[in-house]
């Protein structure tokens, strides 16, 4: 949503794993959620986030780079497929985006495969121009 409303201020992203805009209802989250809990309220916000992202306007041509997880844990196992092609999608939003399969990862890559996301990252800042 930032890149869509500050292009300006944005040379590159890489996500994480991310949610999407387009993911069926069927994906939302299965835990027992207090109500009035952040999470709660978190997953509440959920579909008036996904029409203002729609509303915003187009994804900046910025160098984009999606990492995707590939194991969701047992349930999500038969979505797996439905996930990847999620994640794709994502990348797809930038003719300068790339999508990185992060195999055996589940939902937080970040501690599963840090390494990975490191070097996700400082490809994109070394292929960045200096002056931004």
């Amino acid at each position: 949503m930032f890149a869509r409303l500050h292009p300006s201020e944005v040379a590159g992203m890489v996500l994480l794993d991310a949610a999407s805009t387009e993911a069926p209802a069927e994906l939302k989250t299965r835990a027992r959620l207090t109500p009035g809990s952040t999470d709660f309220l978190e997953e509440e916000g959920v579909a008036e986030s996904n029409r203002e992202v729609h509303s915003a306007g187009p994804f900046p041509m910025i160098p984009l780079t999606v990492i995707a997880a590939t194991d969701h844990g047992p349930y999500f196992r038969r979505w797996e497929p439905t996930l990847i092609h999620l994640q794709r999608q994502l990348a797809a939003l930038s003719p300068l985006g790339t999508l990185v399969i992060a195999d055996g990862s589940g939902h937080d890559v970040a501690a599963d495969r840090p390494a990975l996301v490191v070097r996700a990252i400082r490809s994109m800042a070394n292929a960045l121009p200096r002056h931004r």
